[in-house]
């Protein structure tokens, strides 16, 4: 792959197995990878899956850590868990990453469900720190993905009287339209993210 960069202090391991049954388990351990402008130190890889051969179902569980990463223009974080598990067509998720200079991390379990002609994606629950201070994303949320397109309905994430409120489409289609609203929310809440400083309040929509 064009731009992938991997150190050689790697180690991976894995079996595949065919019959009624097919597995496939992947084990590994990666020092440093690095592709383009994103770097990730010390990651871990755990990978199981298993499908029956007259069914299309899989069932598989996904295991990912870095220990350090650094992404473009965003400030550095620390350990990255992805956690997964695919039953059918459905994916129950867990992601957390942590920017210990600030006191932040984003924490998000969810649930991705692949439907007919469409996916769905739904966020239900969230421990989100900014600057020390405690985020929630609302409950009543779902992401489609369809045709091309991505509809997002009630997405707010806010804090006490601060918020960022997310519906709408976004699309090729000038008719399709995406708003965003803001209260009172502090710029600096940004800080963390990217290397810049940031200041001030955004109040309205877009």
């Amino acid at each position: 792959v064009p731009g992938l960069q991997i150190s050689q202090n790697t180690s991976i391991s894995g079996a595949y197995r065919s019959g009624y049954t097919s597995t496939l388990t992947m084990i590994g351990k990666i020092d440093t990878l690095i592709y383009e402008d994103m770097s990730f130190k010390d990651i871990e890889i755990d990978i199981h899956s298993s499908k029956i051969a007259d069914s299309t179902d899989v069932l598989a569980s996904v295991y990912l850590y870095s220990d350090r990463q650094n992404v473009g223009n965003f400030n550095p974080t620390e350990y990255l868990l992805f956690e997964g598990i695919w039953d059918k067509s459905h994916v129950d998720f867990f992601f957390r990453v942590e920017e210990n200079n600030t006191n932040s991390q984003v924490e998000v379990q969810g649930e991705l469900a692949f439907l007919v002609n469409k996916s769905e994606l739904v966020l239900n629950s969230s421990d989100l720190l900014a600057l020390g201070q405690p985020w929630k994303i609302s409950n009543a949320n779902k992401i489609t993905f369809e045709n091309g397109e991505v509809q997002i309905d009630s997405l707010r994430i806010y804090h006490e009287g601060e918020y960022v409120a997310v519906n709408g489409t976004i699309s090729r289609d000038p008719d399709q339209t995406l708003r965003i609203d803001f209260s009172n929310f502090q710029l600096q809440n940004l800080n963390p993210v990217f290397l810049y400083d940031m200041e001030g309040a955004a109040y309205g929509n877009a």
